[in-house]
């Protein structure tokens, strides 16, 4: 899993460095130079640029499984970040905040940019981020298949021959994650199921 962390301060960075990583590979964009050179000696990568710029985005490599950490800095340039992370495709958006007015400022700006989800510095220190992060990219999969999925007017499951009890959840599992009902996604297999169930003695 990748994250890509928009920060304005060291220590913001320091404390995503040791919560992510092994687990993630980190990036970090910031924007001052200066602060860049803090981190020479440091194992993630460091982009500086303007992060109200969507070329930027870019340049850092970001995708739409990127998971984008935005540190709320209490500037009033927080809407653009979101907009240029939104245009350069970035679905996975956290917006951290340092104080509870940042958490109801992000709260507000949920209205016009739904996929945010607002994240205090105490959250952060902890492994709910990552169950979370993780949670993420699992949602973003699935609605990845979803959308390729969608032009299809029926799809079939196939099972491997003789399917156990596991393998027919898993295909009706697909089906309900796919949204689809018994006549949009068909279950099915080449030689049927032999195994009958147990009958109690």
């Amino acid at each position: 899993m990748r994250c890509l962390a928009v920060c304005h301060t060291e220590l913001v960075v320091r404390l995503l460095d040791a919560v992510l990583t092994p687990s993630c590979e980190l990036d970090v964009l910031v924007e001052s130079p200066a602060l860049a050179r803090r981190f020479d000696e440091a194992d993630f990568g460091v982009v500086v640029g303007d992060a109200k710029r969507v070329d930027t985005f870019v340049r850092a490599d970001l995708t739409p499984g990127t998971c984008v950490i935005v540190e709320d800095n209490g500037r009033r340039s927080l809407r653009r970040v979101l907009q240029a992370v939104r245009a350069a495709g970035g679905t996975l958006v956290w917006v951290l905040g340092t104080t509870p007015e940042d958490a109801q400022r992000a709260d507000d700006l949920r209205q016009t940019f739904p996929e945010i989800t607002s994240l205090t510095l105490a959250e952060l220190t902890g492994p709910p981020l990552l169950v979370e992060l993780g949670r993420s990219v699992t949602r973003q999969k699935v609605q990845q298949y979803q959308r390729y999925l969608s032009d299809a007017d029926r799809v079939l499951i196939m099972l491997h021959n003789d399917p156990d009890p596991d393998a027919i959840a898993s295909g009706l599992a697909l089906r309900n994650l796919l949204r689809r009902t018994r006549q949009t996604a068909i279950i099915g297999c080449l030689f049927g199921v032999s195994r009958r169930p147990v009958q109690p003695g």
